[in-house]
């Protein structure tokens, strides 16, 4: 799924460069209908842009584990040298709160996404295609999920032309039975 998450960013992308469109999100607040995914603006995105789905999660959550640790440090305010020091480091809080809150936005889209539409098991059928499993299995499991009303066109013809690239000349080959 790695290529697969940039494809989903990059569709969700508006015409202006580095802006994503969440505003069809359910649930999605006013000011995170569109963020801007910059990795020059934005080093949690710079250091997740070549990550894969599961590698993302973990990411996001270490990110919401440090912002829930900073924002408990910060909530002692106890002397006016406490208050300075809030002040001071409150533009600093505030960027990182918009920072947490985008990653965990896009990323709760993009897993709805996955789930939605069963990338996972494309993502799974993909990779045992291009290792060569087991004609048998693969054709199986390629009807099965040709099958699933959920997957969407696209990514049915992607599996279809996978398994004819991977499994053109093997006994038993015969693609128009996926058409």
């Amino acid at each position: 799924l790695r290529d697969g998450v940039k494809a989903v960013v990059s569709t969700q992308s508006t015409g202006e460069k580095n802006r994503v469109d969440l505003s069809e999100v359910p649930g999605i607040s006013k000011d995170m209908r569109e963020v801007t995914l910059s990795p020059e603006q934005d080093s949690f995105f710079a250091d997740s842009l070549n990550c894969d789905f599961g590698e993302i999660g973990i990411k996001i959550k270490d990110l919401v584990e440090k912002f829930q640790e900073q924002q408990h440090s910060t909530t002692a305010i106890n002397s006016i040298s406490d208050m300075k020091k809030f002040v001071d480091n409150y533009p600093q809080f505030k960027k990182f709160s918009g920072t947490v809150s985008k990653h965990v936005a896009i990323v709760g889209e993009l897993s709805r996404i996955v789930q939605e539409h069963n990338l996972m098991e494309c993502s799974e059928l993909e990779q045992l295609m291009s290792v060569q499993t087991s004609h048998s299995e693969i054709q199986q499991r390629l009807g099965a999920v040709l099958r699933n009303p959920s997957v969407r066109e696209i990514d049915l013809l992607r599996l279809v032309l996978l398994y004819c690239v991977c499994y053109e000349g093997t006994s038993g080959y015969n693609p128009r039975q996926y058409v």
